[in-house]
């Protein structure tokens, strides 16, 4: 047998299984029309988790959702596949949102479903991409073999200034108190 060939055999064995090939990282607004956006509208963002076949002892990544949205830190939660709510981290900065689970205290993800849900509010007029940070997306299955094939989807807003906004008066018409 050629180097060549024993190294491909290690490189492949090294992968790990492919059972777990098209694990996809869903992000939905639910019913909100994300291209009718107001400044001062809230909306809940839900993390599924879909294509998995076998256990993920770590899943995570960071959602970039621009400077035209705010993140309510208070509202990151831990949603039904996760089986133990502890495992999961979350981190809130400048315009990001990071989701880390790691099955350090309780068992591994065994099921696809809602991995988390956050809430935004829009604050600012414009118009953007809720998506996840390059090379931020990871997972590991039971064996802590690394996964590769894990893909995401982007979530497209406009926001306008609507009727939630009070606007500038003219400088004569304003209070010279």
């Amino acid at each position: 047998m050629s180097t060549f060939r024993v190294f491909c055999l290690i490189v492949l064995a090294s992968v790990g299984s492919l059972a777990h090939a098209g694990v996809m990282l869903d992000m939905n607004a639910g019913g909100t029309d994300l291209t009718a956006l107001e400044v001062g509208d809230s909306f809940t963002v839900t993390v599924d988790l879909s294509g998995l076949t076998g256990e993920l002892a770590s899943l995570g990544g960071t959602i970039d959702v621009t400077s035209l949205l705010t993140v309510d830190p208070t509202s990151l939660t831990a949603e039904a596949i996760v089986p133990d709510p502890t495992d999961l981290v979350f981190g809130v900065f400048a315009n990001e949102v990071d989701a880390q689970f790691l099955a350090s205290s309780g068992p591994n993800i065994t099921s696809n479903g809602e991995f988390y849900s956050f809430e935004l509010t829009a604050s600012a007029v414009g118009s953007g991409t809720i998506a996840y940070v390059p090379f931020t997306v990871f997972a590991e299955d039971e064996n802590f073999t690394p996964i590769f094939d894990i893909t995401t989807n982007t979530l497209d807003f406009t926001v306008s200034a609507g009727g939630n906004v009070v606007p500038d008066l003219p400088r004569w018409q304003r209070s010279r108190c």
